[in-house]
């Protein structure tokens, strides 16, 4: 039996994920608040807020074994990640701009990382500086699904992060 592709944030920014996961040997799980739960193609659809790690761990103990985690770094807490990250053989967090903030030094990427063999994504923004924008749903969604090919421990930045005084607001 396929293990499944199990998605933090899936009916927000990694909603279009599910129809790139979508296959006859894959599983999409889409984990959501549920507000918007019937956005993105996902075979199962999840309503359950991941910044409770008692919540993951009772999904959690339905699968023995997950093929791959990837999750938006607002959507769940870090003890919902080490949670999920325990049962996922490949793992992807997709970390919004303000960790590439250069003034921050209250960001810490560890607690996202240490589970280790953590695929990161670091969204930044795109346009010209007289007019730059965030990145749509289907471009992180892309590059999160490329992230699942890369080695583990791989870093990707979508778009730009510098200047940081170049950023939308």
């Amino acid at each position: 039996m396929a293990q499944p592709y199990v998605v933090v944030g899936g009916s927000g920014v990694l909603a279009p994920l599910g129809r790139l996961l979508a296959g006859p040997k894959a599983i999409t799980v889409g984990i959501s608040r549920g507000n918007r739960l019937a956005r993105g193609d996902w075979d199962q659809r999840v309503a359950l807020d991941a910044h409770d790690a008692g919540a993951l761990r009772q999904f959690g103990s339905r699968y023995s074994k997950v093929e791959a985690v990837i999750a938006y770094e607002p959507a769940l807490s870090q003890q919902g990640w080490e949670v999920l990250t325990r049962l996922a053989r490949r793992r992807v967090i997709v970390l919004p701009s303000r960790y590439a903030d250069p003034e921050s030094s209250q960001r810490s990427l560890e607690g996202w990382l240490a589970p280790g063999g953590v695929t990161s994504v670091q969204l930044g923004w795109a346009g010209p500086a007289d007019r730059p924008h965030w990145h749509t749903a289907d471009e992180i969604s892309e590059v999160a699904f490329r992230a699942l090919s890369c080695a583990a421990g791989s870093r990707l930045v979508l778009g730009r992060i510098k200047p940081w005084s170049e950023r939308p607001r």
